[in-house]
């Protein structure tokens, strides 16, 4: 078997790679209070870190790990799992909205807008649950569409990040929200007015 050592992970280009991933404490400690040690609702995590930290390829373990292809961090089959594995929606930044992203990632019609959005999400994750599989929505390089609301000066995009988490917060349900990015999220609403800095 090979095994790829790239300089940089693409989780979507390298989903069916074979990496060469060594994992730490630090990295086994986010997936413990990710999936292992959270008792709350909250299931909407930013990983933050410099260019070549790691993230995207901790991403790609997560989903390894998680649908038990290889254990990198913890088994969840503890008894406390309800779920037989879970399914991805994986969107990579990319200078356009994150509407758009999930929308063609989603496959939406055109006259899509956030409510339509969270209802294709919520269609899916009762897909998933109908299979006893939870659903992760995984946004890699996240940073990319935070820089383009930000030049578009578009609260929308900041809103509909805020329905997507509370989505995804229903500790009723076995769903994850998961964005990486290179700083923290404030820094990169600094050309929006001082009131719209307030919303970020």
């Amino acid at each position: 078997m090979n095994y790829s050592n790239n300089i940089s992970t693409n989780i979507i280009r390298d989903d069916s790679k074979q990496i060469d991933y060594v994992v730490t404490p630090n990295t086994k400690e986010i997936f413990d209070r990710i999936f292992v040690n959270n008792f709350g609702a909250n299931k909407s995590f930013s990983l933050i870190g410099n260019y070549g930290t790691g993230k995207s390829t901790f991403l790609w373990a997560l989903e390894k790990n998680l649908n038990k292809e290889k254990l990198f961090f913890n088994s969840l089959d503890s008894g406390q799992e309800e779920v037989t594995g879970y399914d991805f929606i994986k969107i990579v930044g990319e200078n356009s909205s994150l509407l758009d992203s999930l929308s063609k990632e989603l496959k939406l019609k055109e006259g899509f807008d956030g409510s339509k959005l969270i209802n294709a999400l919520e269609k899916k994750r009762i897909k998933s649950s109908k299979k006893n599989k939870g659903l992760v929505l995984i946004a890699d390089e996240f940073g990319k569409y935070l820089e383009h609301a930000s030049n578009k000066k578009s609260t929308d995009e900041l809103y509909l990040i805020q329905q997507i988490s509370e989505w995804a917060n229903d500790d009723s349900n076995k769903t994850y929200f998961i964005i990486t990015l290179h700083q923290n999220f404030a820094s990169y609403g600094k050309n929006l007015s001082n009131q719209d800095k307030l919303e970020w």
